[in-house]
């Protein structure tokens, strides 16, 4: 019986899993770096995100005579996103985001040396965010917060491209109406931010 290799579809990056430990081995090589700088996006903590791609890993090899992945990459990212926000929800952990709380400390050293004001605008800022609704807060924060496309949004999510413009349309013009009466000090604090950073 052939080993069966990784295999490239033309013109995409899908990788195919059907259980052999040569391609298990290839995968957790190339994709365990990268899958656990993502999942640290989540987990604020280099040991847990560590053990959420373990984990994911592990249950790939459990599960490997179960069934065939056609798509390994996006399926780990997958299944690390859904690990790290059930991972999240259970521990009642209110900042999911790394790179969100660094602009908060950015955006409160600004605020405590140039603009007392701008506590209220995070503050504001924050609640806006956090009562968008699911769908929109998770597109918004992945597309802001994390910086995917709009791609790769829709793959982690598991909806299409343009369900995922949909949300960010959404969420931009929800924004926009919940914030209406701070976007002059949201600007100067842009400006200040770009001055002082």
């Amino acid at each position: 019986m052939q080993e069966p290799l990784i295999r490239k579809a033309p013109n995409r990056e899908t990788l195919q899993f059907d259980g052999s430990e040569t391609v298990f081995k290839d995968l957790f090589e190339k994709l365990f770096a990268p899958l656990t700088r993502y999942a640290l996006g989540y987990t604020q903590d280099r040991d847990e995100a560590r053990d959420v791609v373990q984990q994911i890993f592990f249950k790939m090899w459990q599960q490997r005579h179960e069934r065939r992945i056609s798509n390994a990459k996006s399926y780990l990212y997958q299944s690390v996103y859904h690990e790290c926000v059930n991972r999240a929800r259970h521990a009642n952990v209110k900042e999911m985001y790394m790179e969100h709380n660094q602009r908060e400390m950015e955006l409160n050293q600004i605020s405590e040396n140039h603009l007392p004001e701008t506590r209220e605008l995070e503050n504001k800022i924050r609640i806006a965010v956090e009562q968008l609704p699911p769908q929109c807060g998770t597109a918004f924060k992945l597309s802001r917060y994390h910086q995917l496309s709009y791609q790769e949004i829709a793959q982690v999510m598991e909806i299409s491209v343009k369900t995922v413009e949909n949300h960010m349309g959404k969420a931009l013009s929800l924004m926009r109406s919940k914030l209406s009466d701070y976007l002059i000090s949201l600007l100067l604090v842009s400006i200040l931010q770009n001055l002082f950073l």
